[in-house]
């Protein structure tokens, strides 16, 4: 047997024939790859950390904006996703309808309660009991998808309620503390759909991302179109610049860097990027509209960050030694 400093990768290529190790333009390439990924990845959270500056600048009616996002990004997507060749209509079965339609619903519904939610505890607050949605979809996911739940997910979810409690207490200069825990209530009902939205996601990996979001675009437009109050929108105005970012910056360009960036890098790099989001809201909201935080809120923030970043991340434990004996299998 030959001997040496081989690789077994190097001597099963040098006796069996199988193709050598990459090179190392292939690997930097790989590298390079991944590194871009990143990059848009953090773009995309940079953006959608700013959502909320551009719905409070719009000035208009929650319903309103939604209903010009889902217009104005379904002009834009479509037309991205036209272009790509990514509209395939005839890859869809009744199934896919289905959860196509529920995750639409759910998903322009929680746009709307997370504006309404900016508007009565900020865009900071709002933005991190509103990132609680990975707990909704382990919980929607037990019940409905019968998918394991365990222990350690039980601690995870208690610490990140203990967070949105502290969270629930307004600072002392608050106005008008019962619109203020009214706003937190709809961050946590637009969480809870926008998981519904991620669950029905799930069912239709088979299917281009970008051509399930221009479908839900589609039907959000249709939906509020009864609901809007489109005769109170002024012909000209800046709020036409805001509306347009919203459908051309947040939902076009975000979710094309977003989709790109989920195919380059790890599942852990994505749980980890995802938290520049509440962090870019926080610093909106104190640097644009001098918002500030009490020492509770800030530890009931960092409970929450802290409970999803674990959440995200298996290797981390919460009181390993007391329920080890409860899981059935190791969690690497």
């Amino acid at each position: 047997m030959k001997t040496g400093s081989s690789t077994p990768e190097v001597m099963a290529g040098s006796y069996k024939g199988r193709p050598e190790a990459p090179t190392t333009g292939v690997i930097q390439s790989w590298t390079n790859m991944r590194a871009s990924g990143g990059m848009q990845l953090t773009a995309a959270m940079v953006l959608s950390g700013t959502i909320g500056m551009f719905v409070h600048e719009s000035g208009l009616a929650s319903l309103n904006v939604v209903f010009f996002r889902c217009l104005f990004g379904l002009c834009f997507l479509g037309a991205y996703s036209a272009w790509r060749g990514y509209i395939q209509l005839n890859h869809l079965n009744g199934r896919d309808l289905k959860y196509i339609a529920v995750g639409g619903a759910a998903l322009t519904f929680n746009w709307y309660f997370l504006f309404e939610a900016f508007q009565y505890s900020g865009i900071g607050m709002t933005t991190v009991v509103y990132h609680t949605q990975p707990f909704f979809v382990l919980l929607i996911s037990a019940v409905f998808l019968k998918e394991r739940f365990t222990l350690r997910a039980i601690g995870w979810i208690a610490v990140a309620f203990a967070g949105i409690v502290l969270i629930a207490r307004p600072t002392s200069g608050s106005a008008d503390s019962d619109l203020y825990l009214l706003g937190l209530a709809y961050a946590l009902v637009a969480a809870i759909l926008y998981a519904i939205a991620t669950v029905c996601a799930k069912e239709l990996k088979h299917l281009k991302p970008h051509m399930v979001v221009v479908l839900q675009l589609s039907l959000g437009t249709i939906l509020l179109w009864p609901m809007t109050s489109l005769e109170t929108v002024p012909g000209v105005g800046q709020h036409w610049f805001w509306l347009l970012g919203l459908g051309i910056i947040h939902t076009c360009v975000m979710y094309v860097l977003m989709y790109s960036g989920f195919q380059k890098v790890k599942t852990e790099t994505i749980a980890v990027l995802s938290y520049i989001y509440p962090a870019v809201a926080l610093a909106v909201d104190y640097w644009v509209y001098d918002q500030t935080i009490s020492s509770g809120q800030f530890m009931g923030i960092t409970l929450i960050l802290m409970a999803g970043f674990a959440m995200n991340n298996p290797r981390v434990q919460l009181f390993r030694a007391r329920i080890r004996w409860m899981r059935p299998s190791r969690i690497d």
